[in-house]
C-alpha cells in the first residue's frame, strides 16, 4: 500500500550532460540520461520516525530504575558547590567585569546584578539593557 503511494510520487526526469573532453558547444556532445526523482520529498523511505517522548517520562522512568538498582539517577546527582570564587563577566563584550552597574544594583536582586569592563561597555550597557529585566518591572 505504502509502496504503491511512493512509485506515484516519481517523475522521469532528463537530464543533458556534456561528455567529458568536448570543449565545442555543438549538440553533438550532449549526453541524454534518465534519472526518476521523487515528487513528495517529505516522505523518506531510510529512515523510521520515532515517536515522541516527553523528558519528564524519561527522568522518571530512570528514577525508577535507579530505585530498583539502588544507583544514582539524573534527579539525584548533583555536583555540589564549588570552592572557587564567581567571576564576573562584562554584559556586553565577555571580558573579565571590573565594575557594577550601580543602577542595576540598587534596582535589581543581587543575582541580577550586572558588571562592565570599560566605559565604552557602560555607555552600550546603559542604552540597551540597563534596569531592563523580564522578571522585574521597573521603569
Amino acid at each position: 500500500m505504502g509502496r504503491k503511494r511512493l512509485e506515484k510520487n516519481i517523475k522521469n526526469v532528463k537530464k543533458r550532460k556534456r561528455k567529458k573532453g568536448s570543449d565545442s558547444e555543438d549538440n553533438d556532445d550532449i549526453e541524454i540520461t534518465n534519472n526518476t526523482v521523487s515528487l513528495n520529498r517529505n516522505v523518506s523511505c531510510k529512515f523510521k520516525q520515532r515517536e515522541k517522548v516527553d523528558i519528564n517520562l524519561i527522568l522518571a522512568q530512570d528514577e525508577a530504575d535507579a530505585f530498583k538498582m539502588k544507583s544514582y539517577c539524573w534527579t539525584t546527582v548533583s555536583g555540589g558547590s564549588t570552592s572557587l570564587i564567581r567571576r564576573k563577566f562584562c554584559i556586553v563584550c565577555g571580558f573579565e567585569g571590573k565594575y557594577k552597574c550601580l543602577k542595576c544594583y540598587e534596582h535589581k536582586p543581587k543575582s541580577y546584578i550586572r558588571y562592565y569592563c570599560s566605559l565604552n561597555c557602560k555607555k552600550i550597557h546603559d542604552d540597551s539593557s540597563c534596569c531592563k529585566s523580564k522578571m522585574l518591572d521597573i521603569g
